[in-house]
């Protein structure tokens, strides 16, 4: 599968309001859900191409069963594309199992039955009818239970789920398990899991079961002592950040309350340099535009936002300065590159990518394509939030 054969077409943005959060509006995706490729298995050279559809269709384990690594900086979207994902399999008769490497327990694990499980709560036998099956809980526990010592004991038990699935009548003979958070298991136990995925598939077993992995920690991507990873047997995507009609439909929403006109195109054109459409940054700037209660926002409402925002960043940006640490840590060789796309330096055209050891910042969100496609910072709150970790490195020099 290429991008080309994931293309759908355009992925329209919905609005959807949530429940908490005052009626918080949210962007729901029709006609699929927008991705980057970062490799194709095998090729865990390739850098992030352009944006494109990921299909319904690829949602479904095929008879190839492609498998899928989904990795993004926390609050990049990673969670949002599961949903899509759980729900597109919900549309069909395919049946699938999430599991939490930080909640890892068979009474927390969400399957496609769990909706049906609840809503016949005071039904017995209706009940009993829809319970997922508790051998598929059983064994996929048992994958991730950190009594298992050795990874082909791992790999025996998936074996053992694939044996079981044709004498289960309720389930599908092709079934998607997916994981989230197998990097918070704790060592060596989420380490033997990555290979015992990687094992299975090296020698062709597990053919009705389909792998969709996600995560947020480099380290799983990169594991040490294993360079290729996820990468040799899976598509390895991360989430797109949103685009201008991404923002354009979010902010006249979030402002229709107050009867604010439409945000004008060199609005949202700020909006975008500010944030890179990255969704924790778009979020946390049209909320600080709401509470300025304007009839109309402009340019200089967004500027005025910004300052604000740089003064106070999300909470949850710590945790992105903490991993670009740790990514200049570990790659001291990075330093100067960062330093570059920091002053603004920009590298392209995208035919030609930047060297791959730099994979990594495309991976945590700070490098992006940017409209010229040129890789380059992602935005100037990146840059912002940059300068004085590279300042603290550069010092040290």
């Amino acid at each position: 599968m290429t991008s080309e054969d994931a293309n759908p077409g355009p992925c329209t943005p919905e609005i959807e309001m949530t429940s908490g959060q005052k009626g918080r509006p949210r962007i729901r995706w029709r006609n699929g859900y927008p991705v980057l490729l970062l490799a194709e298995p095998g090729q865990p050279s390739r850098l992030p191409a352009q944006r494109f559809c990921l299909g319904s269709a690829q949602a479904r384990p095929g008879p190839d069963g492609d498998d899928v690594f989904i990795i993004g900086e926390r609050s990049s979207g990673v969670r949002d594309l599961l949903e899509w994902w759980c729900d597109t399999l919900n549309n069909t008769e395919y049946s699938w199992l999430l599991a939490r490497g930080d909640t890892w327990d068979r009474d927390f694990f969400k399957t496609s039955k769990s909706e049906a499980q609840e809503s016949n709560a005071s039904e017995p036998e209706a009940k009993e009818a829809e319970t997922f099956p508790d051998k598929i809980r059983n064994l996929v526990e048992q994958f991730g239970s950190p009594e298992k010592k050795h990874t082909l004991d791992r790999a025996k038990i998936l074996m053992q789920l694939d044996d079981e699935l044709p004498q289960l009548s309720s389930i599908p003979h092709r079934f998607t398990l997916i994981f989230r958070h197998l990097s918070k298991l704790p060592d060596p136990v989420s380490g033997q899991c990555a290979e015992a995925l990687a094992v299975i598939r090296d020698h062709g077993h597990c053919n009705k079961l389909r792998f969709v992995v996600a995560d947020n920690r480099l380290s799983i991507y990169q594991p040490r002592g294993d360079a290729s990873g996820f990468q040799r047997f899976c598509f390895t995507y991360r989430p797109a950040h949103w685009d201008t009609e991404s923002i354009e439909v979010l902010a006249n929403q979030l402002l229709s309350d107050q009867e604010t006109k439409p945000i004008g195109e060199k609005t949202i054109a700020e909006i975008l340099d500010f944030t890179g459409g990255q969704p924790l940054l778009v979020h946390d700037l049209l909320q600080r535009l709401h509470r300025l209660e304007q009839p109309e926002i402009k340019p200089e409402d967004v500027i005025y936002a910004s300052r604000q925002m740089r003064a106070n960043p999300p909470a949850q940006t710590n945790a992105w300065s903490q991993d670009l640490q740790q990514i200049l840590t570990d790659h001291p060789q990075l330093i100067e590159a960062m330093r570059r796309y920091a002053a603004g330096e920009t590298l392209g055209p995208a035919r030609f990518p930047p060297p791959a050891a730099e994979r990594a910042l495309f991976i945590n969100g700070w490098l992006r394509l940017n409209e010229d496609y040129r890789w380059g910072m992602t935005s100037e709150m990146h840059r912002r939030l940059a300068m004085p970790i590279l300042d603290q490195f550069l010092g040290k020099q």
